[in-house]
């Protein structure tokens, strides 16, 4: 009888699931020999491809490390005659990672502003929440992940805007998304483009004088309609706070103050004004 030997590769089947709250991490799965040695007849050997190491999932709730015996099997995974077969180990090694699963919610931080307020604003996050898996001690303190922060004073209108979903190290998404959608509606709120003249500025440093060089800045405001329709320049305020400015001209980030008149209108966006202090 002609004598062969050669190397074969381990491959692990996953019988039966886990409980519904928990996952194997099947992907990262350690083996401590990712191939055996096979001797025997050239005959035998050569129907033989792998060495499948069968671990049952039924019941599992914790991470293990098992020794298991193994099946010399073809390449359909068949098992073959192996009476003559010698191999150079008896057993595998195997440790896998049980983790729990935890339904999370997705959330955005909202900054309200020019004059979208709860009430009349619409943020929706799709999807509203994924299923993650990691240790007890990862997923104790995790009730929500944070996807970022929308400004809505700079946002202008509806808009539908992505964010990334980012984990914890030892996370694992199990939704596949690696990212959200979040989708902003503004209900009947209008938008005014007003050109302003009045400047101020504030917080000026003891013994010196500012002179403003921004003579007229347009800004937009938004709201109800009919504050919009009411609303006027002479409504509306830039102020400067030049506190710990220095000497020169520079531009600063200024704030714009709407008349307490119109309580559900509100600026858009950041306005620069230049102002040299002397």
């Amino acid at each position: 009888v002609e004598w062969g030997s050669k190397e074969i590769d381990v491959v692990v089947n996953f019988p039966g699931n886990t409980p519904p709250d928990y996952f194997a991490d099947k992907e990262n799965v350690v083996l401590n020999h990712e191939k055996v040695t096979i001797t025997g007849p050239k005959s035998a050997i050569d129907q033989i491809t792998q060495a499948r190491v069968d671990v049952h999932l039924d019941g599992r709730t914790q991470t293990f490390i098992e020794g298991f015996r193994y099946t010399l099997c073809d390449a359909e995974g068949n098992p073959v005659d192996a009476a003559q077969i010698k191999t150079n180990v008896a057993e595998i090694e195997v440790e896998l990672r049980v983790l729990r699963v935890k339904e999370v919610p997705l959330l955005v931080d909202v900054v309200y502003g020019g004059g979208a307020h709860a009430g009349n604003t619409q943020v929706a996050v799709n999807p509203q929440t994924i299923k993650v898996a990691g240790s007890e001690g990862l997923l104790s303190d995790l009730d929500k992940i944070v996807l970022g922060t929308v400004n809505l004073g700079e946002i202008l209108e509806n808009s539908a805007l992505t964010f990334p979903i980012h984990l914890t190290e030892g996370l694992i998404n199990l939704s596949g998304l690696e990212e959200a959608a979040v989708d902003i509606t503004f209900e009947d709120l209008e938008t005014k483009t007003l050109t302003i003249s009045n400047i101020e500025v504030t917080g000026l440093p003891l013994n010196m004088t500012a002179s403003v060089g921004t003579q007229v800045c347009k800004v937009t405001v938004r709201g109800p309609k009919a504050q919009i329709d009411a609303i006027t320049e002479e409504h509306v305020t830039i102020r400067v706070d030049l506190t710990g400015a220095q000497l020169g001209e520079d531009m600063y980030v200024a704030q714009v103050y709407v008349n307490g008149a119109f309580p559900g209108v509100g600026a858009l966006g950041t306005y620069q004004i230049s102002v040299r202090v002397s």
